[in-house]
């Protein structure tokens, strides 16, 4: 598994796991190396503690760390294909044209305060705000009223509904 290097993250036969688990769940390709680039990353961050594991290896709490981060991926992508279906569904005269929409967006996200900026990035990947929340490091109070004021910027620039 030589594509897959994570020298410090994770051992190469954890890797080897995660890659296995990625592939019986249908990543292939570019999707297959995101998806353990994000199991990689989230892996980073976990600190394993004997005491907390309830008898559990590293290997099996890291296999349960990657079982639902690989379940979170697809959830995701499965939103986010439902909400591209709901616009293919929408009446000609409610759908822009694609270019000029996306233009629009990119500048009014360009527009917006860094937090703010980061704050739409994090929701157009399909986290809710309480994983927003999470990765920013700050409570959802405080992405709830971030995204309002998104709201009420796209609003002002008539990209809101």
């Amino acid at each position: 598994m030589t594509e897959f290097a994570y020298e410090g993250v994770l051992k190469p036969h954890q890797v080897e796991m995660v890659v296995g688990r990625a592939k019986r769940m249908g990543f292939r390709g570019e999707d297959l190396r995101d998806a353990v680039q994000q199991v990689a990353f989230d892996a980073s961050r976990f600190q394993y503690d004997p005491a907390k594991a309830n008898g559990a290896s590293q290997d099996a709490v890291l296999a349960s760390l990657a079982d639902c981060r690989l379940r979170h991926i697809r959830r995701a992508a499965a939103r986010h294909e439902a909400r591209k279906e709901r616009l293919r569904e929408l009446p000609p005269a409610y759908q822009p044209a694609p270019d000029t929409l996306a233009i629009d967006v990119q500048d009014a996200v360009a527009a917006l305060p860094r937090m703010e900026q980061d704050v739409c990035l994090a929701l157009a990947e399909g986290l809710s705000q309480d994983e927003v929340a999470q990765r920013l490091g700050c409570g959802w109070h405080t992405i709830e009223r971030l995204v309002g004021r998104i709201r009420e910027h796209f609003r002002k620039l008539g990209l809101g509904r």
